[in-house]
């Protein structure tokens, strides 16, 4: 203070001493008086434009005074002034970095190290942003350079561990964590992800343990408690879990993760009406729901005849899944228009020939249909209205796809001429996500004792290349499944549900197959993972969305191997009933004289 007087007075003194000007605002920005210092700076440029050291200090003024578009010219004329000036070069970086312009962020971070290649920041805040645009593998050399230069950098440790988890390499992400641990015991972020890298690799009962070592050192840890719910909900407790997701939402009520995961879990429990409206918190969560809409959102009161707009949303599976509600839609409504995958137009059109069903892609801006609308929803908020309670779902029909009549028949040709037998079609990887993909990929040659079966044809219904698999199975244990390398279903849908509808019957992991072949009434049993998704219900061998399908759950610890051992003793328990003249009947009716076929078994695992 005493040297600000000072200065206020040598420059009332001498007012057009740039110098003066420029030290006292030097003095006011360290006293955190941002406003005068800016004042002072710019009253220095106007005496000294070629002041480049004032050019910087003014943009780092604007930036903390928040005016981030203010702040960027005059730190561009710093550099003009003096290209070698590295405070200015990583302030212009940071501020692209925090108005999310990651790719400029990026090339101002190169250009930066490549005069300063032992910036340690600089190379901290590249690795941030290479990470921020799922580029892990350049994210992890940057942490590592800058590691080698301040060994005790603890956030960048954190950084490192957390662009190893992103790569996939488990444990040298858990020992980064541990590292900065056992510098800093306190440090509640290091705990933090040091249970992500143990919750991705299977260990639940450790990351357990991180999580509550995270909330030892911050109680208010939103994010711990959060992903503390994940680890309960795949450890199957369900109460527990809704419990750590209520934690988070108390100290971060619009904490739109917890709250979607919690609506996940109430739906698993069966509290549908609960559960779907807390599900509503997805269009914060989920990146194919638009944020802008140009209609008003349907909140459930009569239609009265008034055309409405679907947006689709999430996977193909998923959509298939809430498609069933649109019958029950399209009887409330007036003209509807559905926003759906384009693989799914025509497959959709021909199940629901009342409905107007437009290829969009999600991502693309949502424009009401040329008709007009007057609302519009999003086909996963149909269940909410349509499916509150377990009675609701016995109002949906066994079958709600058709698929192309001709397809179909052509793929019955194929079949007839593998021989006789019930054909199957079988699929065994599913998930988007590390720990998804853990949970319900398994070995094509786990599936043997099911595969070995006499009497059954079994067919390819996976999706994405798997020719080596299949190769290597007919190789090595002199097994065969039948494949056709024009029908990945990954390309065409309605292709995919004619090959499905031909079949006598579907066992796969739970995936995309599964929704198509419950959808179209076919027999259908679903390897459910131990930590089951909410679709799946533990300990209920049925599945309320798909009348004609059966769940096949896999317990506690036990091996893939064990399940499929299981499944091939369901699936042989019920070869009778899939029997060749069965096809063309319905699944409900497929036995001689209208008999009623047992369904598959429904023995519950453990």
């Amino acid at each position: 203070p005493e040297a600000a007087r000072a200065l206020e007075s040598a420059v009332q003194a001498v007012p057009n001493d740039a110098g003066l000007h420029f030290n006292l605002a030097l003095l006011r920005q360290q006293a955190g008086a941002m406003e005068k210092a800016a004042a002072s700076f710019e009253r220095a440029l106007a005496l000294a434009p070629d002041l480049a050291e004032a050019h910087r200090q003014l943009g780092s003024v604007k930036a903390a005074l928040g005016q981030d578009e203010a702040a960027e010219a005059p730190l561009k004329r710093a550099l003009a002034l003096r290209p070698g000036d590295a405070e200015a070069r990583f302030n212009l970086a940071a501020l692209a970095q925090a108005s999310g312009r990651l790719d400029e962020a990026a090339r101002q971070y190169q250009a930066l190290l490549g005069s300063h290649p032992e910036h340690v920041d600089g190379l901290n805040n590249l690795g941030v942003v290479w990470r921020r645009l799922e580029r892990p593998e350049a994210a992890v050399p940057c942490f590592e350079q800058a590691l080698r230069l301040r060994p005790d950098y603890l956030e960048v440790r954190v950084n490192l561990g957390v662009a190893l988890i992103a790569l996939g390499r488990f444990d040298e992400a858990a020992e980064a964590q541990r590292e900065a641990i056992r510098r800093d015991p306190t440090l509640p972020e290091a705990h933090l992800h040091l249970g992500n890298a143990l919750k991705e690799a299977g260990r639940l009962e450790a990351a357990a343990a991180a999580y509550n070592n995270a909330l030892t050192q911050r109680a208010d840890y939103a994010e711990a408690h959060l992903n503390l719910g994940i680890v309960r909900a795949l450890q199957q407790s369900a109460g527990a879990a809704i419990e750590s997701f209520d934690a988070a939402l108390r100290i971060d009520p619009a904490n739109a993760e917890a709250q979607f995961n919690r609506a996940l879990q109430l739906v698993l429990e069966g509290r549908y009406a609960e559960g779907w409206e807390a599900y509503e918190s997805r269009w914060q969560t989920i990146d194919s729901l638009p944020r802008d809409l140009p209609l008003p959102r349907w909140d459930g009161r009569a239609l009265a005849g008034h055309p409405i707009l679907v947006l689709g949303e999430q996977g193909p599976g998923d959509l298939v899944m809430f498609a069933s509600c649109l019958p029950e839609l399209l009887a409330d409504a007036g003209p509807a228009t559905l926003n759906a995958d384009p693989r799914l137009v025509t497959l959709l059109a021909r199940s629901f020939p009342e409905l107007s069903v437009r290829g969009v892609n999600y991502a693309a801006p949502v424009e009401p249909p040329a008709a007009g609308a007057d609302c519009v929803v999003a086909i996963g908020s149909l269940p909410r209205l349509y499916r509150r309670d377990e009675e609701s779902f016995k109002r949906m029909p066994e079958r709600y796809l058709e698929p192309d009549a001709q397809a179909v028949a052509r793929w019955r040709e194929c079949f007839a001429a593998l021989g006789p037998g019930p054909k199957i079609g079988i699929s065994w990887r599913g998930g988007a996500t590390h720990t998804e993909r853990r949970l319900r990929v398994m070995s094509l040659a786990d599936w043997a004792p099911l595969l070995r079966l006499p009497g059954v044809q079994f067919v390819n219904l996976q999706y994405g290349d798997c020719r080596e698999e299949l190769a290597a199975l007919r190789a090595q244990l002199a097994l065969t499944v039948h494949d056709w390398d024009d029908a990945d279903p990954s390309n065409d849908l309605d292709g995919f549900a004619a090959q499905v509808d031909a079949l006598d019957g579907v066992l796969s992991v739970a995936n995309t197959t599964v929704h198509f072949a419950g959808s179209l009434g076919k027999p259908v049993w679903t390897l459910v993972p131990e930590a089951p998704s909410w679709r799946w219900q533990p300990g209920r061998p049925d599945c309320p969305w798909y009348p004609t399908m059966r769940l096949i759950h896999q317990g506690r610890g036990e091996a893939w191997s064990a399940v499929l051992a299981h499944a091939a003793h369901t699936l042989e328990a019920n070869l009778a009933a899939l029997a060749e003249p069965a096809r063309q009947q319905s699944t409900r009716q497929i036995m001689t004289g209208g008999q009623e076929m047992p369904a598959p078994s429904t023995e519950k695992r453990q």
